[in-house]
C-alpha cells in the first residue's frame, strides 16, 4: 500500500478504498456495483450493487454521477469517513461524472482516479495521466 501511495501521490495512505463500475444488461438495465477495500482486503460487509433509480437508459456518465452521490451523501448524513481513495472503472468521462456528484452534493471529494482499459492508464481527475 506505501507502493500505491507513491504511485499515485495521495496525502494519505489508501487504507480504505472505494471502487465503483457501472454494468449495462441487454442495453438498458444498468446495474452499478461498489466495492470497498480495507487494508487491501475486500470488506465483503459493505459491497453494494444497486440499481439506478433516476432515470432509464443506457447512459454510463448519468449511472456513476447517481451511485457515487447517493453513497457520499449517505456517508455524510451518518457522519461517516469517506475513503481514503475512490477507483472509478473509465477513463475521463466517468471521473467527470464522479467529480460532478461531489460538487452537486457540495462534498469535498476523497482521492480519485479512474482506471481505463483501453491502453491501461490511470486517469487522474486533473489532465495528468500515468
Amino acid at each position: 500500500m506505501q507502493s500505491l501511495q507513491r504511485a499515485l501521490q495521495t496525502p494519505n495512505f489508501p487504507r480504505t478504498m472505494e471502487c465503483f463500475d457501472i454494468s449495462h444488461i441487454s442495453g438498458t438495465f444498468v446495474v452499478a456495483s461498489m466495492v470497498r477495500f480495507q487494508d487491501g482486503r475486500p470488506d465483503k460487509t459493505t459491497t453494494a450493487v444497486s440499481r439506478s433509480k433516476a432515470f432509464v437508459g443506457n447512459d454510463d456518465f448519468r449511472a456513476m454521477e447517481e451511485v457515487v452521490a447517493r453513497r457520499y451523501r449517505r456517508l455524510k448524513a451518518e457522519n461517516r469517513p469517506f475513503p481514503n481513495l475512490v477507483v472509478i472503472d473509465g477513463g475521463r468521462g466517468q471521473i467527470g461524472a464522479a467529480l460532478k456528484a461531489f460538487v452537486a452534493a457540495e462534498l469535498e471529494p476523497p482521492p480519485l482516479i479512474g482506471l481505463a482499459k483501453q491502453h491501461e492508464t490511470i486517469i487522474f481527475p486533473t489532465n495528468a495521466s500515468r
